[in-house]
C-alpha cells in the first residue's frame, strides 16, 4: 500500500481484466488515456487527499485497478464492473 508523501506527479491506472489482459480505462475529452500527467491533488471532507478521474472500461466483468504515481505502485483495488443499458 502507498505513503502518504507519495500522493503526487502522474496518476496512472491500469486497467487488467480476469484473463490479465491490460487496458488504458482513464478518460479525458473522450480519449482512454493510461495516466493523468502532474495531476492536482488536495484534501477535501476530512480526507488526506482526492482527486477527480473518469473511467470507461470495455467490458463488463472483474477488473484489477493498478494505481501509480509517477510510476511508482501505489495500490491496487479490484472492482466488478456492470454494464448499464
Amino acid at each position: 500500500m502507498g505513503k502518504r508523501g507519495c500522493i503526487s506527479g502522474d496518476f496512472k491506472v491500469v486497467g487488467i481484466k480476469e484473463e490479465g489482459e491490460e487496458h488504458p480505462i482513464l478518460v479525458v475529452s473522450n480519449n482512454k488515456v493510461w495516466e493523468y500527467p502532474k495531476l492536482n491533488i488536495s484534501p477535501i471532507n476530512g480526507a488526506d487527499s482526492h482527486t477527480t478521474s473518469h473511467m470507461v472500461f470495455p467490458t463488463s466483468g472483474l477488473w484489477k485497478l493498478k494505481i501509480y504515481f509517477t510510476e511508482v505502485f501505489f495500490d491496487e483495488i479490484v472492482a466488478t464492473v456492470i454494464e448499464i443499458r
